[in-house]
């Protein structure tokens, strides 16, 4: 008995729609209403598109490659952010007279965002295999560049200058870019050859400088530095050699008497000298002086007057040879050599205290004494000439040893040097090569052969608006004031606690009523039931005029305004 009161069957509910109608039927004719204005007061809004194709360049790039090598979407962002700048923006906008109620109230703000937000750039990308690396990419191939406007004819003009736009900016881009790279490539060519220049001066200077010292040469300043103690070996040889002949000579020389004994005048000379040595021992009393001063007397009267100071020369000559000769065999304090010496010493006083007007030396009469004195000088000129020699050798050896010592430091620098020079110049044939390929490139890009893009498909005049879906925002209109309606009702009839017939008896008490009695409606409850619809009227027109200012503060109804003023004017 309780489940089936709790049941609602089919007239329950056609009890509910009988009574709760005009809270279906209120909000449900408000909504609809509400609805079809908005539907059918949007503007049309007219989509005009363009398809640009990225195609690739005409030539192999093995043969020639671009100097442009962003990936086509980076591109077409970047020529989009060109594209859409306040100028550039702005230059259409007063070129197609767009928006002229924002331009006319100085909003340009306004103009240029709703200029930014009527266009679309959209990429058409694929998934491809990289030749190169074998994997899988992203590659866009093309893009459709869109406008949205109220006019159809402006927004296929509007299209349409976008895409040349984006045609012309990449070809310009690309050409300045390609332009940029090879002006770069020259003025670092030019700087690579001033430096080569540069060095090259430096190298020949350096060669000019270190002249003789260069590392190709270390064989030959090592070939002649052994020349040089070879030829300084054998000069010292030959200087020992001479050197010995020498003394050879000057102790034979000390034992020959520069004078022949076989003339009275040689020996008028032998016997002053010996007169001159004895007066060194002897007084002039003694018998072997006065002997040998007779002797002279007669000499000189028949060779005629001779010099004493000559015979004194002569015999400081000969005992000169002779101390020679004695130094050779003995020590300065043997008693020979320290007698020769004080006789040397007497005769040179004697000799000293003689006029020195007309004083001559002898010259030498003796042939075995001119003969050794003659090959003595030889000796010594040739002894002179080693030594000088042997000097001049001493300082070429000097000059190659510098030489050998300091080209390892010399090699260095010159080293140094080449590595500079041949690092320019293969950095300078590098850039050459690259300058021709960069202008190569540009040559190609001002042809367009190389990657670009290209019109396909041209914008139209569209036919159809892009917006809004009139049915669609109907059909959404509908179900919402449907639900809205029943919505309405279902919450009017939760909240209503009136007691209904027998079931809510049954369900309030669990037992059936004993009587019905039908309620008649007094004049109150009529004029009660009509303040009641009135009031749900009111409400509705009230909840529909909160809705439209909804609307309208959401930006939805300002093309509704918009296009009725622009009707009525």
């Amino acid at each position: 008995m309780e489940e089936r009161t709790n049941t609602l069957e089919l007239r329950d509910y056609a009890a509910f729609f009988k009574r709760r109608k005009w809270h279906i039927i209120v909000p449900l004719v408000i909504i609809m209403l509400v609805v079809a204005t908005v539907a059918y007061g949007l503007p049309a809004m007219y989509r005009s598109s363009a398809t640009i194709l990225v195609e690739q360049q005409d030539i192999p790039q093995d043969l020639v490659r671009s100097t442009v090598t962003s990936y086509a979407a980076e591109r077409i962002e970047s020529i989009r952010h060109r594209v859409m700048t306040r100028e550039v923006l702005m230059d259409i906008v007063e070129r197609h007279d767009l928006f002229p109620e924002e331009r006319a109230a100085g909003r340009v703000d306004d103009v240029v965002q709703r200029m930014r937000q009527s266009m679309l750039v959209e990429p058409v990308a694929f998934d491809v295999v990289d030749p190169r690396s074998g994997r899988q990419v992203r590659a866009t191939i093309a893009f459709n560049v869109h406008f949205d406007a109220r006019d159809p004819v402006k927004a296929q003009l509007v299209a349409n200058d976008l895409a040349q736009l984006f045609l012309s900016e990449n070809t310009r881009l690309r050409t300045q870019k390609a332009d940029e790279t090879a002006n770069f490539l020259a003025a670092e060519a030019t700087r690579l050859r001033e430096e080569i220049a540069e060095l090259e001066e430096k190298l020949t200077a350096y060669k000019e400088e270190n002249r003789g010292l260069l590392p190709e040469l270390m064989n030959v300043n090592v070939g002649m530095l052994e020349r040089v103690e070879r030829d300084i070996q054998n000069l010292d040889q030959r200087i020992l050699t001479l050197t010995e002949r020498k003394m050879y000579l000057e102790s034979q020389l000390g034992t020959l008497n520069p004078h022949s004994q076989d003339t009275p005048q040689a020996r008028l000379y032998a016997l002053q000298s010996q007169y001159l040595t004895y007066s060194a021992v002897y007084g002039q009393d003694h018998p072997d002086m006065a002997r040998m001063k007779r002797e002279i007397d007669v000499l000189q009267k028949e060779v005629g007057s001779i010099d004493e100071g000559l015979a004194a020369q002569q015999r400081i000559m000969q005992a000169q040879a002779q101390l020679q000769e004695l130094r050779n065999r003995y020590s300065d304090e043997h008693p020979d050599v320290a007698r020769l010496r004080r006789e040397i010493a007497s005769l040179e006083e004697r000799a000293a205290a003689e006029p020195q007007q007309g004083r001559r030396t002898p010259p030498p009469n003796n042939p075995a004494y001119i003969n050794v004195n003659n090959e003595l000088e030889s000796v010594n000129l040739n002894l002179r000439a080693a030594e000088q020699q042997r000097a001049q050798l001493e300082e070429r050896l000097e000059q190659y040893e510098t030489r050998v010592a300091s080209m390892p430091r010399i090699e260095q620098e010159g080293q140094q040097l080449k590595r500079d020079y041949e690092n320019a110049t293969a950095k300078y044939r590098e850039i050459r090569q690259k300058q021709a390929q960069a202008e190569v490139a540009g040559q190609l890009e001002r042809e367009s052969r190389a990657e670009r893009f290209v019109l396909i498909e041209e914008p139209r005049v569209p036919g159809t608006p892009e917006r809004p879906n009139r049915l669609g925002i109907l059909f959404l209109g509908t179900a919402l004031s449907f639900a809205g309606g029943l919505g309405w009702a279902s919450a009017a009839e939760y909240f209503n606690r009136v007691v209904r017939g027998a079931r809510s008896v049954i369900g309030i008490f669990g037992a059936p009523p004993l009587a019905a009695i039908p309620y008649i409606p007094t004049v109150a409850d009529r004029q009660r039931s009509r303040r009641r619809r009135l009031m749900m009227v009111a409400g509705g027109v009230l909840l529909a005029v909160v809705i439209l200012m909804l609307l309208h503060g959401m930006g939805v109804l300002e093309p509704v305004w918009t296009q009725s003023g622009e009707a009525q004017g």
